[in-house]
């Protein structure tokens, strides 16, 4: 399984579990992080998900280099956005 597909999975799993305010601030990032990439520190100082991130990497020590990190958060914020996309697809 590759990095990002991982990060599919388990932005998913997060998704199904987060209030739709922190949904909308991870989407509303979602460019900003892809854009910039400013990678582990950055992100784990997140409001929103710093805690989990740094969750995830404690369990997943191979996400601890940063280039990995980021192409799985990449899977991770894709999947992020493709379930708010079903969400709004649903409602509409």
């Amino acid at each position: 399984m590759s990095l990002a597909s991982e990060g599919e999975d388990d932005g998913l799993r997060w998704a199904g579990t987060a209030s739709a305010s922190d949904l909308e601030e991870v989407r509303s990032g979602h460019q900003f992080y892809n854009q910039f990439r400013y990678g582990i520190p950055d992100l784990l100082g997140n409001s929103i998900v710093g805690a989990y991130f740094s969750d995830i990497i404690k369990k997943k020590e191979h996400l601890r280099d940063n280039d990995a990190f980021l192409e799985w958060v990449d899977g991770w914020l894709s999947a992020v956005e493709k379930f708010m996309e079903s969400m709004e697809e649903e409602g509409a």
